[in-house]
């Protein structure tokens, strides 16, 4: 009885062995773990760039070699990484945080002008107004709109027109004819600084609506 015991348990422990995880497993994880460390490694500053240059050591000068060689290798397209991290979404970006966290509050709004003369005011959803609940669900328009709002990203202004004209349009006889975009902002300066927290508006974009266009994008 002992002898069959001792057998039962020694296929057990053989069988525990065979369970481990694949060594093609483990070598993939080691390189995803490689390739976003690589990604998330703030880009350097032009102070980096000069303090690697300035003779001496230092933590800081270790610390912007860092960053300046991570730039110069793995975060080029000839290193094959930047590939595997942007198409499987591994990215990240450090607006949010030190040395030089965003300085904009931001929210963007449309003018719609319809054929018979008349207007209407679209906002583009905005997570202030937001209950927590819907902030999980509609995080996406607040990344759209991180992108929206810059000038290289402008090839997304005619479609975002036409989608703005969409919202307004409740009238088929009365369609929109023309929509502007605008953005509102003011700046958060640097401590001890006082912030304005007055909006500054300014338009951005204008467009005559396709007709052909709408009535696709109408449900």
């Amino acid at each position: 009885m002992l002898y069959t015991r001792s057998v039962s348990e020694a296929a057990d422990v053989q069988v525990e062995k065979k369970r481990g995880v694949h060594w093609a497993i483990k070598v993939w994880l080691i390189f995803h773990c490689f390739a976003v460390i690589t990604r998330t490694i703030p880009l350097p500053q032009p102070e980096d760039v000069q303090r690697v240059a300035d003779p001496g050591f230092s933590p800081q000068k270790m610390n912007s070699a860092l960053k300046v060689g991570n730039l110069n290798t793995f975060r080029q397209t000839s290193w094959l990484l930047p590939y595997y991290t942007e198409s499987l979404g591994f990215w990240q970006y450090w607006d949010m945080f030190a040395p030089n966290p965003a300085q904009e509050d931001i929210w963007i709004d449309a003018e719609v002008v319809f054929a018979d003369g008349s207007r209407s005011t679209v906002m583009y959803p905005r997570m202030y107004d937001m209950s927590l609940t819907e902030k999980f669900v509609s995080e996406r328009y607040r990344k759209y709109r991180e992108r929206l709002a810059s000038e290289a990203y402008a090839w997304k202004w005619p479609h975002t027109a036409h989608w703005f004209a969409a919202k307004a349009w409740k009238d088929p006889a009365n369609p929109p004819v023309r929509v502007t975009m605008r953005r509102h902002f003011y700046l958060v300066p640097k401590p001890p600084a006082k912030t304005n927290f007055e909006y500054t508006t300014y338009p951005f974009y204008s467009a005559t609506i396709d007709q052909v266009r709408m009535k696709e994008l109408m449900p």
